[in-house]
């Protein structure tokens, strides 16, 4: 599409002159200008007033109508669904969040696609604006060909994961890895500019990392970059989930804290939550997080603990990487300072202090919003480039 330079150009700044679009694409002034004339007759772009601050004849603002294109953003976790919608200009217009027990399996694909149709139904938005639809996905992921190797991955389907979801949805869909999308919806928003090399370490059920190098997301050759909960540290014998043992997900994540607490109750150490495990009860991170901010000190041990732990290998990104920053993400993150706190002292233990003075490790500003958020950058992204 000749115009897409044009969009492209508005969809990062909230309003360009036709001189300050020939200079952002590289188009001359009446090439510009043409594309504009179309563009307005289109509907996609409106004349948004004139420019302030300037001598002389002050020349028009040019900004993108935001409901001529939306965007859905899917996030499955590992207890609850998001979603989000957002237009073309970037605007967040509707979210959606529910509790939710994910489970591998075809049935959950197609609960999550019913839910994905109701939130849009609601929205009031029409489907045929609805241009694309980026889906998380944790685990291995190849986004180039839409292939899933961790989850719904089955057997008895030879279909790429993206094609499945953009038939059953009917409209084009993609896959990426969650922890690639959280920390593109961070990047595209809550520190915009900030930072251009940061890690982002999201700290779930699981652990996850995105690495984003001079304002770029690396994926790796094959997409597959930022398999952090598997890195081998642990001589402890235990089995992690992937079929390896002592991998770093073994003593540091929304798994491990579980597993920790549940064997020192059984050990006969006291904690709030100790009705609950004995009754046979499911423990999640969220359990435990509610109980260390409620001042249990068994939660408040196994979260400090694990921050610690993964401080001790962040302090060994940040001696690889050098980056500016190491943000925080995932559902540890609602910890607070009990988890961050022990994080820090840790890397200032354990990495060369001439790299890590000035990196900043922060929580998220996004929080549980950025994987749906990024996910809707993605796909925004996706149609912009197709």
């Amino acid at each position: 599409m000749k115009h897409i330079e044009t969009i492209k150009a508005l969809c990062e700044h909230d309003g360009l002159s036709i001189a300050q679009l020939a200079a952002q694409t590289g188009n001359s002034v009446p090439t510009v200008t043409k594309y504009l004339n179309e563009l307005l007759q289109k509907g996609w772009i409106t004349v948004a007033g004139k420019a302030t601050g300037t001598h002389g004849r002050k020349p028009s603002i040019y900004r993108l109508c935001g409901h001529t294109a939306y965007f859905l953003g899917v996030d499955p976790k590992h207890n609850s669904l998001s979603l989000a919608l957002m237009d073309l200009c970037g605007n967040v217009v509707a979210e959606y969040e529910e509790s939710i027990l994910f489970q591998n399996t075809p049935e959950m694909i197609e609960v999550i696609c019913t839910k994905c149709e109701k939130f849009l139904n609601e929205s009031c938005i029409p489907k045929d604006r609805v241009q694309c639809v980026a889906f998380n996905i944790s685990g291995r992921v190849n986004p180039a060909n839409g292939q899933s190797y961790s989850i719904f991955n089955f057997e008895n389907n030879e279909d790429a994961l993206s094609d499945t979801l953009s038939d059953r949805l009917g409209i084009k869909t993609l896959i990426d890895n969650d922890t690639r999308l959280m920390a593109y919806g961070e990047m595209k928003t809550a520190i915009k500019g900030k930072y251009r090399d940061f890690l982002f370490i999201n700290v779930g059920w699981g652990i996850g990392l995105s690495i984003i190098i001079d304002g770029k997301l690396y994926s790796g050759s094959d997409g597959f970059s930022g398999e952090f909960g598997h890195t081998s540290v642990y001589n402890n014998e235990v089995m992690c989930h992937c079929g390896k043992k002592g991998c770093l997900e073994t003593e540091v994540g929304g798994r491990a804290i579980c597993n920790h607490l549940q064997k020192r109750i059984a050990q006969g150490e006291t904690s709030s939550l100790k009705s609950k495990a004995a009754q046979g009860a499911t423990l999640d991170e969220g359990d435990i997080i509610n109980a260390a901010l409620h001042d249990d000190m068994l939660s408040i041990d196994v979260i400090e603990t694990a921050g610690y732990e993964l401080g001790r290998q962040i302090a060994n990104l940040i001696n690889l990487f050098n980056p500016q920053a190491v943000i925080i993400g995932g559902s540890l993150q609602a910890a607070g300072d009990i988890f961050i706190e022990p994080i820090k002292i840790a890397v200032r233990r354990y990495s060369l202090r001439l790299i890590s003075q000035n990196v900043a490790i922060i929580p998220s500003e996004l929080a549980g919003r950025s994987g749906s958020i990024g996910a809707c950058f993605k796909a925004r992204d996706f149609f912009l480039n197709e």
